[in-house]
């Protein structure tokens, strides 16, 4: 596979071959489109905004010249410096059966792009209104959940991410702020030049402006504004689900006084840990404590964030600037911990993480009340869940969590009837390779003139070195048993999967941080481009792990015409806040 090192810019670049007697690569530079900054910033100065008043703020500078786009600079040992774009984004395309890496840039070709639909502002009183009623009719259909649930209209089927639909949009959110949300939606805009969707980003009406100045041109080109005067949450994934038809259902809000993280603890207590008293507490320390003694395996995260922050209120904002239909879920589901593919048959399947399932039974339980509580049977949530996603019972499949919070930080549909489960064990064995290769890469050497200065400094910096070895020592120690530990959880997921009938493939894609920076290959996007290929979209990561991702999924027969890694600066900064992309997107499905 080629290394061809592309460096995505904003405008043509010009290109030139840079010789060097000691070095042969060819270095494609460019001057990056300039940007004019937010009033009252000094050069090269970020502003955060406040996501309700629009007000900016100044944080920590960043590399810059003027009003351009700030450059990474690239050091390189004898040769100087070399201007290179601070936002690489890399594609891999098929060609005649094999997969080469390609610029982006100039070797694909644009397809034209259109926006899904006229959107109009939304005042935050328009939100609180449609709420208000969404949840109204949601009271109606939890009573009729215990009488009548034939009468329940079931939503239509959810849009599967599994790659099998042509995607006519990636709905993002900017808003609460971290240092990767502007750079996201730009390279979503970007790969969406290509593939014919575009980026729709919701946000408050303050902050329209600041993000226009952020985008380069193309990028701003296919990027569409949703201005909605509410709280906007860079994770999109998780607060709601855009169905085949469009409308769009999201998450209920918890019953007063339940605590949905206490809640998912205790029902992990009684399935880890039969026999063991479930303490009857809101503590989530002391209840951690008790899986620890009992099921270490048991001591992920908890979902939850979406019912804390009310994030699903930007979608019912989004649902009325698209003149869409709005429905809050019977079901307390959030996005990233249900999967959704299409069958060989063309039917639609959906898996939905354990916790949730026994979360949205505890939250029916209460709200139904203690004498009727009863009636809240795993056929009845199965029931709700059928209401909720558009999908027949039959074809919806409750699995454990693979050790984690969310099914899709460790899974994904990626053939019908087929799933990849991420083996921890495998991954941390390869991680272990890399990071004692470029340690032992780093050996100094003893000095070419054995001065007593030279002597005296190779002799501190190997002293340095060994220490550091020795440090890595203990985090491989550490990285080892949290592997042996997730893959219990893995395996309980691919138990259940494969009872339900499908196919899975272990394959060593997600890489915690410990003694290499983390990567992830799976909270990825999928879908079908203009031309009606499949695309895949990944967090980009070392070298190393891109080259050994795509020969796994190469080797299980994986079918997808291109794919694409994100810069992969923006990766450690994305997962250490809790998501890869996939967490930041909802995809949105062209009309046949």
């Amino acid at each position: 596979m080629p290394e061809l090192r592309t460096r995505l810019v904003h405008q043509r670049p010009t290109t030139r071959s840079t010789r060097d007697p000691h070095k042969t690569e060819r270095i494609v530079v460019g001057q990056i489109g300039s940007t004019q900054r937010p009033v009252g910033t000094t050069p090269g100065e970020r502003r955060s905004l406040d996501p309700i008043t629009g007000a900016s703020t100044a944080t920590t500078p960043s590399t810059g010249t003027g009003g351009q786009r700030p450059l990474r600079v690239r050091l390189e040992a004898g040769h100087g410096t070399k201007p290179m774009n601070q936002h690489e984004l890399r594609a891999h395309v098929r060609v005649n059966g094999k997969l080469q890496q390609v610029s982006f840039e100039h070797a694909l070709p644009s397809a034209p792009t259109t926006a899904p639909g006229a959107y109009g502002t939304v005042s935050a009183e328009a939100v609180d209104k449609a709420w208000k009623k969404a949840l109204d009719v949601r009271a109606k259909h939890v009573e009729l959940l215990l009488t009548n649930p034939s009468a329940i209209p079931a939503a239509a089927p959810v849009t599967p991410e599994d790659g099998s639909v042509r995607v006519a949009a990636y709905h993002m959110g900017f808003g609460a702020m971290d240092q990767a949300v502007e750079r996201f939606i730009e390279q979503m805009a970007d790969i969406g030049r290509v593939e014919g969707f575009r980026a729709v980003v919701r946000l408050h009406a303050g902050s329209e402006k600041y993000l226009r100045q952020m985008l380069g041109r193309e990028e701003e080109n296919n990027t569409t504004v949703v201005k909605i005067d509410t709280y906007h949450d860079i994770w999109s994934e998780d607060a709601a689900e855009v169905h085949r038809d469009r409308s769009i259902g999201v998450p209920p809000p918890m019953p007063a006084g339940m605590n949905p993280s206490a809640e998912i603890l205790k029902a992990r207590i009684e399935r880890y840990c039969p026999g063991v008293a479930v303490p009857n507490t809101d503590d989530s320390a002391k209840l951690y404590a008790v899986l620890k003694h009992h099921a270490p395996e048991a001591c992920y995260g908890v979902l939850g964030q979406v019912f804390a922050r009310d994030a699903q209120l930007t979608f019912v904002g989004l649902a009325l600037a698209a003149g869409k239909e709005v429905r809050a879920n019977l079901c307390a589901v959030e996005g990233g911990n249900m999967l959704v593919g299409t069958g060989k048959n063309g039917s639609t399947h959906a898996f939905v993480g354990r916790d949730s399932f026994e979360l949205s039974k505890r939250m029916l339980k209460q709200e139904v009340g203690a004498a009727r509580a009863t009636q809240v049977t795993d056929a009845l949530v199965m029931t709700a869940l059928c209401k909720d996603l558009g999908v027949p019972v039959e074809q919806i499949h409750v699995v454990e969590q693979p050790a984690d919070y969310h099914l899709d930080v460790k899974m994904i549909p990626i053939a019908p009837g087929e799933l990849i489960v991420n083996d921890s064990v495998s991954a941390i064995k390869r991680e272990i390779e890399w990071a004692r290769a470029d340690h032992a890469r780093k050996e100094p050497k003893p000095p070419r003139n054995p001065t007593a200065r030279a002597n005296e400094n190779y002799r501190l910096d190997r002293e340095a070195w060994v220490d550091r070895g020795k440090d890595m020592a203990e985090r491989i120690k550490a990285l080892e048993e949290s592997a042996a530990r997730n893959a219990k959880g893995e395996a309980r997921a691919q138990a259940d999967i494969e009872k339900a009938g499908f196919k899975v493939h272990r394959v060593a894609a997600v890489f915690p941080w410990g003694v290499m920076q983390p990567m992830s290959f799976l909270n990825a996007e999928q879908g079908r481009g203009k031309d009606g290929q499949r695309f895949y979209i990944a967090l980009g990561g070392d070298a190393r792990g891109e080259k050994a991702f795509l020969q796994d999924l190469k080797a299980i027969g994986v079918d997808v015409a291109r794919w694409y890694f994100l810069d992969r600066e923006l990766t450690f900064n994305t997962l250490q806040a809790g998501g890869g992309i996939n967490c930041r997107c909802k995809p949105e499905a062209a009309v046949a």
